[in-house]
């Protein structure tokens, strides 16, 4: 007696291999979008963290701001209304221990006039501790009270030279005196517009850093770079009591399915300077309330 031999129809065949097929689609779709959100997270953490970190290390320099140089030489405010903000704020590392009462700083040698790129000045060890306290590619401020600026050193500055040189681009922007005019070492912090990162004294400190915006409140209340009706940077340096850092921080790797995210209008920015684009970013912002001030 004939009989037939198990197995399975060519129908049968078809409908296994369109469910393994179904499947295997199913597995990688969801293997695909973990990979993604995977993606997503770690570089979501990674910017968080460069955010962080560049605001931990602001709010620690611009609340020390002030100590042991004259109040009027505690900062130095750099404000953009079509890109990022700087600030210098003057260096609590330069100053060694000293008496509460006294204060450290430089006096011009000669007057200096608006549109110098150097000045000359009567000493670079400000605090006696046998260091010179103004470096190559470092920072001062200068003040005669009334008017305050900030000043980047050239990358030619010799050590214990009493002319500072600046760098290309820096000119005074006001006349100072020599018998009222205060010069103080200071560190420089801006956002570089093409590599994103920011930067302290010329030097890498946080990447993937788009924006940083800072405004100021003085001891009436008074806003400054704080929105667009509130632009003016303040004169009286030594009546600030709060400053308000924003740093934007984007992802490093730009989303190739999402192009909506753009950079947030901050402070006196009133429309998105950068997107839209496949660029995730975060804000942290905080305020310092600026110990060496109004005391």
């Amino acid at each position: 007696m004939l009989r037939r031999e198990k197995g399975v129809t060519l129908i049968e065949l078809l409908i296994a291999m369109v469910i393994s097929a179904l499947l295997v689609a199913a597995m990688y779709s969801f293997f695909m979008t973990q990979q993604r959100t995977y993606a997503v997270q770690d570089n979501v953490a990674d910017m968080q963290q460069n955010a962080r970190m560049a605001l931990l290390t602001l709010v620690h320099n611009v609340r020390m701001a002030g100590y042991g140089v004259p109040k009027f030489c505690a900062l130095a405010p750099v404000n953009s209304t079509t890109g990022a903000d700087g600030i210098f704020v003057s260096d609590p590392d330069r100053i060694q221990t000293l008496p509460a009462s006294e204060v450290f700083y430089a006096e011009l040698n000669s007057d200096a006039s608006q549109g110098a790129t150097s000045i000359t000045v009567t000493v670079t060890d400000i605090d006696g501790d046998g260091n010179d306290d103004f470096a190559a590619n470092g920072a001062f401020i200068i003040s005669d009270g009334t008017n305050t600026e900030g000043i980047v050193i050239s990358n030619n500055y010799s050590a214990g030279s009493t002319t500072i040189t600046f760098r290309s681009g820096y000119i005074l922007q006001h006349s100072y005196s020599a018998t009222n005019t205060r010069v103080v070492p200071a560190i420089f912090y801006n956002v570089d517009p093409t590599s994103h990162e920011l930067r302290e004294n010329g030097q890498p400190l946080a990447l993937n850093i788009e924006d940083l915006q800072v405004s100021y409140q003085d001891n009436n209340g008074n806003w400054y770079c704080y929105d667009a009706t509130h632009s003016a940077p303040p004169t009286d340096i030594s009546s600030i009591r709060v400053v308000e850092v924003n740093v934007v921080a984007r992802a490093a790797v730009e989303d190739a399915k999402e192009s909506n995210f753009r950079q947030p209008p901050l402070e006196d920015h009133t429309t998105s300077l950068n997107g839209p684009d496949g660029y995730r970013r975060r804000t942290l912002t905080t305020r310092v309330h600026v110990r060496n001030l109004g005391f």
